[in-house]
This record gives C-alpha cells, structure tokens and sequence, in this order.
C-alpha cells in the first residue's frame, strides 16, 4: 500500500451496475442481447435514412453490392440506387447479404431466418456480412411463439433451413464468424420498405 493510499484511504474501483433487463421494454430487451451477442443495431424511421445506412455499410465494410433475393428489398434498393444483384455472387466476399428475418426472438436476441431469407444458400457459403431489415411486429418472446407463428403463417408449407441465429463474430461456428448488422425500420408515415 503506498503513502498516499494510507493517507487519504484506496479508492475503490466501482462497477457499473448490469442493467435489469427484465424491467426494460421487450424490444429493448432484444436490443440488449442482440448486441451483447456480437451483433449491430441500427434504428431507421424513414426510407432516407435506411438507405443512408444501407450505403454506409458498404462503404464501411469495403464491398461492392448486396445480394438481395428477397422482392420487396430488390424495389427499395433500386428505387434508392443501392448497388445489388439478384443472382449470387460468384465471390461472396466482393458482396454483402441483404435480406429481412422470419423473426427476432426477444430472450435470445437472436434472428430466425430460413431460406426464404438465404436463396436457398446454406449460411457457410453466405458473403461474411449479413444485413437485415426487420419491423418491431416481428418481435416474438421466445422460441415456443416464434414457432408457433411459422406454423400459423406457413400453413405446413415450411420453408426450409430455418435456423435461429443468436452469436455473431463468434470463430466456433462457422455461421456466428459473419459479421451481422440488424436494421429496424419502424417508418413514419407512408414510407415503406
């Protein structure tokens, strides 16, 4: 113990508290455990601003277009001249993936996604950055309501590969090693993606 500490006393290092996540709403739940999980949160009311972000990740993660199979996100991109292509890439690393999720699940923080999202493309040979759009109504609590969801929207006719994912830059799953952004787009007004 040094002079100085004897005088005046240690000082004590205090830690922030951990956040009390069951009182927090549930979409901020998600959030907090979306981004505890290695994930990226960015928030867009308007369709400026989701296309804003949209070139922002191209130009921060140094790739040249989206691969974008899903048709709604295809018009948004054109209408915003956001470079993209319909077919797969034939190097995935000169792209990245755009897509939207089935649903976020609230006590994970993670995103079910199938191959409806993927083309069809197992996620081992999807591009390393994964970009998704998605609206707070898909929000679901758990895996049970997420399920049962599929089943009330699909009718038995499942897509295929459906897979929740819920560790980002994670090196022990080949799947977790993507670098995942996660755009909700909550509009005002008439804007829609």
């Amino acid at each position: 113990m040094g002079v100085f500490d004897k005088l005046f006393g240690k000082k004590k290092k205090v830690e922030p508290a951990a956040p009390d996540i069951d009182r927090m709403p549930p979409m901020e739940q998600f959030v907090y455990r979306f981004t505890q999980n290695g994930g990226r949160f960015l928030l867009a009311q308007t369709a400026e601003q989701l296309a804003a972000y949209l070139r922002a990740i191209l130009a921060e993660e140094e790739v040249a277009y989206y691969y974008v199979s899903r048709p709604g996100l295809q018009k948004m991109a054109l209408d915003n001249d956001i470079p993209m292509r319909i077919a797969f890439p034939g190097k995935p690393s000169e792209a990245a993936l755009l897509s939207d999720v089935m649903y976020l699940i609230r006590n994970t923080g993670g995103l079910m996604i199938s191959s409806l999202q993927t083309g069809g493309k197992p996620l081992k040979d999807l591009p390393q950055v994964l970009v998704f759009v998605a609206r707070a109504a898909q929000l679901r609590p758990d895996m049970h309501e997420a399920m049962a969801s599929v089943n009330k929207d699909f009718h038995g006719q499942y897509p295929s590969q459906i897979r929740t994912l819920t560790r980002f830059n994670d090196a022990q799953d080949e799947a977790s090693a993507k670098t995942c952004y996660l755009i909700l787009y909550e509009e005002s007004g008439t804007d829609k993606a």
